[in-house]
């Protein structure tokens, strides 16, 4: 695992390299100047992207768990939202870094939690296989904070007639 990981980003950091040399060459070559700026711009561009992806997806994660039916932030919901994250970077720092000693474990945790992560604490596993379509919230990693959720969801429904 660890060699594989090692090839890939060796090969990676290649391309990079490769990349970053060609557009250089092209930027210091007289002649297609505007065409040269272009492509840097969009490499950059694309580099970029790939940083914020996993940002983005967490997000949007969160707009749908925390955002409501109309997908938009409220002061509450949003308030909401930080406080769940608050609370799961709590459990992991107590956890691993006060009970268990393992300090460099806690960082790494805190450090690589991703989108999927956290839809495996939110969402509970459904049985599709037996009809389960609904979406279950799982309530083990902090069931104060989805409480919460769920009243500043109701307070936010109008009354049924």
């Amino acid at each position: 695992f660890a060699l594989s990981r090692l090839v890939f980003f060796v090969l990676a950091l290649a391309a990079f390299c490769v990349r970053c040399i060609i557009l250089g060459s092209k930027l210091v070559t007289p002649g297609n100047f505007i065409r040269a700026v272009l492509e840097a711009m969009a490499f950059l561009n694309s580099c970029v992207g790939t940083v914020f992806l996993d940002q983005q997806l967490q997000e949007r994660l969160f707009l749908f768990v925390f955002g409501g039916s109309d997908a938009e932030y409220s002061d509450g919901e949003r308030a909401l939202r930080n406080a769940y994250r608050c609370r799961v970077v709590k459990e992991i720092w107590q956890n691993y870094w006060e009970t268990r000693k393992e300090r460099a474990v806690a960082i790494a945790f805190i450090a690589t939690l991703d989108h999927y992560d956290i839809q495996y604490m939110i969402i509970a596993k459904t049985d599709v296989s037996a009809g389960d379509h609904r979406l279950v919230l799982r309530q083990s990693v902090d069931a104060d904070v989805m409480d919460l959720v769920e009243r500043e969801r109701q307070a936010l429904q109008p009354p049924v007639d």
